[in-house]
């Protein structure tokens, strides 16, 4: 086991990438990929093996931790690294196949895609970490040349981008659905509010005619009684206005 020591290969493959373009708009950001191992030559063959790699105009920001806690901390602070290549024995035998349950688990990580590497395929056989772990590809470093390594990359990358984008897309959904929820519950509060209003204003004119008119009319019905129609006119009216009152109780 390596012991770890600052790597100069913290960086991007293409900086010209980090600045603004000619437009003014800022460049597509890297993709980050974490490069898990105990093993310095395996972190420097890395980066030799991808050097210059681009996907979709975007180049690589490779970050390196040299044990399985140094990764699990850098995945919990770090939520755009989409690819770790991932090293099984490191503190212990099992360093890598722990640290993947706790990428899946305890950070409830799923989309960031985990390709493990291995020097020791015994320790960890293919079929039996394929069926057990929640990876995304295994290879034994023994086989992966340079044309293999970018043909795993970029799979991951495009797998991982694709999960993003569904995942945005469904965001966007929800996000959406709720605007439409929230336009419907105001618009239906702005009717309900209107109709109270209206019902307030029934409710005065009824209380109005209530109070003010139809006495008024009795009395003046009793009082017109030797004038012959003006009384029976006077009643009428009085039961027309009771008939208002009750087609504006039930509104």
């Amino acid at each position: 086991m390596g012991t770890q020591t600052p790597l100069d290969d913290d960086i991007l493959f293409a900086e010209e990438d980090t600045a603004l373009s000619v437009e003014g708009v800022a460049a597509e950001p890297p993709w980050t990929v974490l490069v898990v191992d105990d093993d310095h030559e395996i972190h420097a063959m890395t980066r030799f093996m991808l050097a210059g790699f681009r996907f979709h105009g975007r180049p690589l920001k490779l970050l390196h931790a040299f044990s399985a806690a140094e990764a699990f901390r850098m995945l919990r602070e770090d939520e755009a690294i989409a690819l770790v290549l991932l090293d099984v024995v490191m503190e212990t035998e099992d360093a890598g196949l722990r640290l993947v349950r706790l990428i899946r688990g305890e950070l409830g990580n799923t989309v960031v895609r985990i390709v493990l590497r291995t020097g020791q395929p015994g320790v960890a056989p293919e079929r039996v970490v394929l069926l057990d772990y929640d990876i995304n590809d295994y290879k034994a470093k023994t086989e992966l040349t340079a044309d293999r390594m970018f043909t795993t990359v970029v799979t991951a990358l495009r797998t991982f981008e694709m999960i993003r984008a569904l995942i945005e897309a469904q965001a966007a959904r929800i996000a959406a659905d709720r605007e439409a929820e929230r336009r419907r519950a105001a618009m239906l509060a702005l009717e309900r509010r209107k109709a109270d209003e209206r019902k307030a204003e029934l409710d005065a004119i009824a209380l109005h005619l209530t109070m003010s008119v139809l006495p008024g009319l009795k009395k003046a019905a009793e009082q017109a009684r030797l004038i012959p129609g003006i009384a029976s006119h006077l009643e009428s009216m009085s039961d027309g206005i009771g008939e208002l009152l009750m087609t504006l109780r039930a509104a």
